[in-house]
């Protein structure tokens, strides 16, 4: 049942902690640009999330606005602290400059922060691009943790998997992924992967990974051009279709060894994983700032490759139930209960 959170006239903000029907019509409406496909296949999936709530913005009747809060458990070093992750802040077209996105963010948080009895971190993605939502963010106290960097990656999969390459997260390759991530701003792992490791010798490479796919619903002109933008590789052109791109999504990959041991075991993870998921494409997601020799041999490994695009956002957090705030934390393992 909904609980309202605020109203104001006509204007009204409730919370429920299933996801309804209404909800999910609303944001289909919704366009999220070239990852609607993703929000539709994993933000619209309560499985995705460990404590959700879910706000609902009012005109009336009207569904105008949307906000998702998820309660999770972070890791700070050794630490387990009690984090809010935020998610689907949208405000109808037809409402938009009026200040709602920050109204229903603040509001939002304020009356979690009044619910909790102890303190929590709450973490947001935003487009480096999007200069209006870190400014409203910024006035609300958000301070920028970290980027997280995506690079789009081609390459002929191989007509048979790799007998090397083994599922599961082997014990070297824990130590190897705390080595390689202990330093970094962020970590952000979905829920819904699997993690494959490949190993010869004292070398290493093991990631995590899941089928993704964007329909971008271009016109003939636009489609067209997005296909130019594509490097000058014939095969990697006549394969990508904007209309249906379906690709496996790396995150965190992990290594261990120099580079000249690791470059021929990532080549074949992932020539691998485009054999699993019947893809030529991967999108490799990599936190900035991690300074480990394995990480400098992936961003190598990565940056050898003929890079098809790249994307950054920045995270955002900030401490809520705590009068002074401490420093935003140095790193942060948003971590799955396998890891």
């Amino acid at each position: 049942m909904a609980q309202l959170v605020w109203q104001d006239g006509a204007l009204s903000l409730t919370v429920e902690t299933r996801l309804s029907t209404a909800w999910q019509r609303y944001l289909a409406g919704i366009d999220f640009g070239a990852e609607s496909q993703v929000y539709q296949r994993h933000r619209l999936d309560p499985a995705h999330y460990t404590d959700p709530l879910w706000f609902t913005l009012k005109d009336g009747t009207q569904q105008i606005g949307s906000y998702l809060l998820d309660r999770c458990k972070l890791k700070q070093g050794e630490q387990t602290i009690d984090g809010v992750y935020r998610g689907l802040l949208t405000v109808a077209r037809s409402h938009r400059g009026r200040g709602l996105s920050g109204r229903i963010s603040a509001t939002a948080l304020d009356w979690l922060t009044r619910q909790s009895t102890a303190p929590f971190l709450s973490y947001g993605c935003v487009d480096v691009d999007n200069l209006a939502s870190q400014r409203m963010l910024a006035r609300q106290g958000f301070i920028p943790l970290g980027h997280l960097g995506s690079w789009l990656d081609y390459r002929q999969r191989k007509p048979k998997p790799s007998p090397r390459c083994h599922d599961g997260l082997s014990e070297s390759a824990h130590k190897a992924y705390t080595r390689q991530y202990g330093d970094a701003p962020l970590v952000h792992q979905h829920t819904d992967a699997q993690w494959t490791t490949l190993r010869n010798g004292d070398a290493l490479v093991a990631c995590r990974h899941h089928a993704a796919a964007l329909h971008l619903k271009l016109g003939p002109v636009a489609n067209v051009i997005t296909r130019r933008m594509m490097p000058l590789i014939a095969a990697a052109q006549a394969r990508f279709n904007p209309d249906d791109f379906r690709y496996v999504a790396i995150n965190e990959p992990v290594a261990s060894g120099s580079l000249e041991q690791v470059r021929p075991l990532y080549r074949e993870l992932t020539a691998h994983l485009m054999h699993r998921y019947e893809t030529h494409f991967a999108s490799i997601a990599l936190a900035e700032g991690c300074a480990s020799d394995g990480a400098q041999a992936i961003r190598q490994c990565i940056s050898r490759r003929k890079l098809l695009t790249r994307r950054q956002v920045t995270v955002l957090v900030k401490w809520h139930g705590i009068n002074r705030q401490p420093e935003a934390p140095r790193a942060l393992l948003l971590s799955a209960p396998d890891v």
